[in-house]
């Protein structure tokens, strides 16, 4: 498949190039900065340029949406908030109504346990699946939030195929082994390390997502299989046969 792939210069479209590339699919490499050693095509998109969008569109078969809009800068909260909305509700409709205008046959976007509420919210929760109210306590979960309606409505409205992964605590190999060391005392720290994710097993699932036999919208949640997570991968393992190969012991 030729598959355009957004915030590809981050960890994870790093390590899905490298996993796309083995299988064999033709890349379109997107993001707002150059992008090094690109495996395929490579170019800087602003997402919420809805033009721009449309001409990168073309005659792709498939997206993996992982660009996202968070990081504080000097503009303070209302500049976090513009950033998170620009990305990751208008910029995901952008991608999600010229994919439908192209015919692509998938569309894969990243979304975030953050929908489901803050991080003291979900150090208090347990047993969280995807059927758990969305609650999201601040502006990144609230727009990635949008951003999974945005594809449910894309779905409903004109036919899109969607297949929305809720991801968490995302970590490369050297910050996995720093993780798997660390021993929190805190509820909210054991949390985020129980909820620790591979990159490697983010790749995994977004390759299987991206030729899994499922139609319409479906929203499934990804994780390592850590024991003491907070989030069920249940019906990741039913829907994508997903199975994390990176988990902490006991």
């Amino acid at each position: 498949m030729r598959i355009l792939i957004t915030g590809a210069a981050g960890r994870v479209g790093t390590a899905l190039r490298r996993e796309l590339a083995a299988a064999g699919h033709r890349l379109v490499l997107a993001d707002v900065v150059p992008i090094p050693k690109a495996e395929g095509k490579s170019l800087i998109l602003d997402i919420s340029d809805g033009q721009a969008v449309r001409k990168a569109m073309r005659r792709i078969e498939a997206v993996v949406h992982l660009a996202y809009g968070r990081l504080w800068g000097e503009d303070g909260e209302i500049g976090l908030i513009q950033r998170c909305f620009d990305v990751n509700a208008k910029g995901t409709f952008h991608l999600l109504r010229a994919a439908a205008r192209n015919k692509v046959r998938r569309f894969i976007y990243t979304s975030s346990l953050s929908a489901l509420g803050g991080s003291r919210d979900l150090a208090e929760s347990q047993g969280l699946n995807e059927r758990t109210t969305p609650r999201p306590a601040e502006p990144y979960g609230f727009t990635k939030y949008l951003g999974e309606e945005a594809c449910r409505f894309a779905s409903r409205r004109y036919g899109l195929n969607v297949v929305c992964l809720r991801l968490c605590h995302i970590r490369t190999q050297e910050e996995w082994d720093v993780c798997r060391r660390w021993r929190p005392k805190s509820q909210m720290g054991r949390c985020q390390r129980n909820m620790t994710t591979h990159v490697e097993d983010v790749a995994r699932a977004i390759r299987l997502a991206l030729t899994a036999k499922v139609s319409g919208f479906t929203l499934i949640h990804v994780a390592s299989d850590n024991p003491g997570r907070i989030t069920s991968i249940a019906r990741a393992r039913k829907l994508l046969g997903f199975h994390p190969q990176h988990r902490f012991e006991d």
